[in-house]
């Protein structure tokens, strides 16, 4: 899933509605999904699963 494109949805003021590239995923010890998330300024946080959603492709 790494280089897809997203829209951050997680509630918080300076980051919902930021399109961010995905640049890793990995599973903790718990069997959770995260995700390394880069935002347009290079900063990288971690999401869950739920917390962005993919961009529209347009499929011909």
């Amino acid at each position: 899933m790494p280089n897809t494109k997203v829209i951050i949805t997680k509630d918080c003021v300076e980051l919902n509605g930021q399109v961010a590239e995905i640049v890793s995923d990995y599973i903790t010890s718990n069997w959770e999904q995260k995700y390394i998330i880069q935002t347009n300024d290079k900063s990288r946080i971690t999401l869950h699963e739920g917390e962005f959603e993919p961009l529209l492709k347009l499929v011909i």
